[in-house]
């Protein structure tokens, strides 16, 4: 322990000289600092300890040895920036598979490592405050890991993973990357794909369900399955049906708004938001109570009486917050 702490301050002073510096002595031993540059960014250094005094030669064999590190340190980088680039690239394709040959992305892949036809999920990833280069640069490391891959696609992160469920992957994606980014992070899962033509189906329904996240202020993981009725959102057959659930109990509402350019799809979404207190929906919409009065009495005019009745209000609560979603995304 001694010995390490006395290396701090020389290493301190190597790097900020960019020479080779003699630490403290400690416990009889003689202790010598090398900083590896490459450039001009510090990558580490050397440490030597020892018994005796360096002569000249030693020295100049310790700088070259620094020398050495920090080309070959360089050198595994730039390997490493080469494959994950490579990897990046790879995933976009896939991504674009109808404007890919398929034989090709499958030699490309194997090249790498990756088997493209083996079952895999996908995962769509954003984290609040940081870079997308940055939330790239950890889902890459973390596909690496996994024998995945991970890039950017459409300026989407995205993850894809083998040999687990759409739920796992998200969650793994998110408690690997939250503390490497130090910021909250959201993961939509999609899959399995289980060849690579159904790979770019699969990505699609994993953004959309990073939107659906987004859209609801979640933060965590999810897939498409654990959205619930939310999920209905994440395809075609599924948007059928949502409109129709909207149409049924929102629709002349909607024709109202439409139609005489008016607002009381706004002021029903603040009476729910208000908990139905109409003080309060009154203040969320910066009117008077009596001009709330009026509205929601056209609302029941439109969409009946009873709209406002717990069994008739969930269901109108649903199709409302259906509908703000659908024109989010």
């Amino acid at each position: 322990r001694a010995v390490v702490d006395a290396l701090h301050p020389a290493l301190a002073a190597a790097r900020a000289t960019g020479r080779t510096l003699p630490a403290h002595a400690a416990n009889g031993l003689r202790q010598w600092v090398a900083p590896v540059v490459g450039s001009s960014e510090h990558l580490g250094a050397l440490a030597l300890v020892t018994q005796r005094d360096l002569a000249d030669v030693d020295l100049r064999i310790l700088e070259r040895a620094a020398v050495v590190t920090a080309l070959l340190l360089l050198g595994q980088r730039t390997m490493a920036e080469a494959e994950q680039r490579l990897r990046g690239e790879l995933l976009d394709d896939l991504l674009s598979a109808s404007e890919r040959d398929p034989d090709v992305l499958r030699r490309r892949a194997r090249l790498l490592g990756a088997d493209v036809d083996a079952p895999h999920v996908v995962v769509a990833v954003s984290a609040a405050n940081s870079e997308r280069h940055r939330t790239a640069a950890a889902a890459a490391a973390l596909a690496g890991d996994h024998g995945g891959l991970a890039g950017e696609h459409n300026g989407v992160v995205v993850l894809l993973l083998p040999a687990m469920t759409p739920a796992a992957a998200a969650r793994l994606v998110v408690d690997r990357l939250r503390p490497v980014l130090q910021a909250p992070v959201i993961a939509g899962g999609a899959g399995p794909a289980n060849d690579l033509g159904a790979t770019a189906a699969v990505y699609q329904e994993a953004a959309r369900c990073l939107r659906v996240m987004q859209a609801l202020g979640r933060q965590g993981a999810a897939s498409s399955a654990e959205l619930g009725v939310y999920g209905l959102l994440l395809s075609q057959a599924g948007r059928g049906d949502l409109d129709r659930i909207v149409t049924a109990e929102l629709g002349p509402l909607l024709d109202y708004d439409r139609r005489r350019r008016t607002n009381l799809i706004d002021t029903l979404e603040a009476y729910f938001a208000g908990a139905g207190n109409l003080s309060r929906t009154a203040q969320r919409l910066h009117i008077h109570v009596n001009t709330l009065y009026r509205r929601l009495d056209r609302v029941a005019r439109l969409i009946g009486a009873d709209w406002q009745e717990p069994e008739r209000a969930l269901q109108i609560h649903l199709a409302l917050r259906l509908h703000l979603l659908r024109e989010r995304l």
